[in-house]
């Protein structure tokens, strides 16, 4: 795709912090022995990406922001450890795909002429039933 947004999210994986926790659900005795759930920490505000691209981020990703600044994704879909951290960086990284995409510039539309013509039919049509109950003059 594009370069710079791929080497940006690069940098970012490489600045995240990664944590593990013992993930919920069904498992047995083996759910409370392993710290299999990844957690992907990555604070925004003491990377080190452009300044442009942290405003963005800010701007478009606040509701997944914390208080300190930090997106914090996890995985526990896996019962293995690596699969959750590979899974939770994924996110991480869709997540600030997302955040730092541009969208595309709308390109104003004109109705069409046929359009335009069928509007001035319909509106000549009710103008014609209203004044059509108006009281006749004699």
């Amino acid at each position: 795709m594009n370069p710079e947004l791929d080497r940006l999210i690069k940098v970012i994986l490489k600045e995240c912090e990664l944590s593990y926790a013992a993930s919920q659900g069904p498992g047995g005795q083996n759910v409370n022995r392993r710290e299999t759930k990844a957690i992907v920490k990555w604070n925004l505000w003491t990377s080190s990406i452009d300044a442009l691209s942290k405003e963005r981020l800010a701007y478009k990703l606040k509701a997944k922001l914390t208080r300190n600044g930090e997106i914090v994704v996890y995985d526990q879909s896996s019962r293995h450890q690596q699969t959750n951290e590979q899974r939770a960086k994924q996110k991480l990284a869709a997540i600030v795909r997302k955040g730092l995409e541009r969208p595309k510039r709308r390109r104003p539309t004109k109705p069409s002429r046929s359009v335009l013509q069928k509007r001035a039919d319909q509106k000549k049509m009710k103008s014609e039933l209203k004044s059509s109950r108006k009281k006749v003059k004699i």
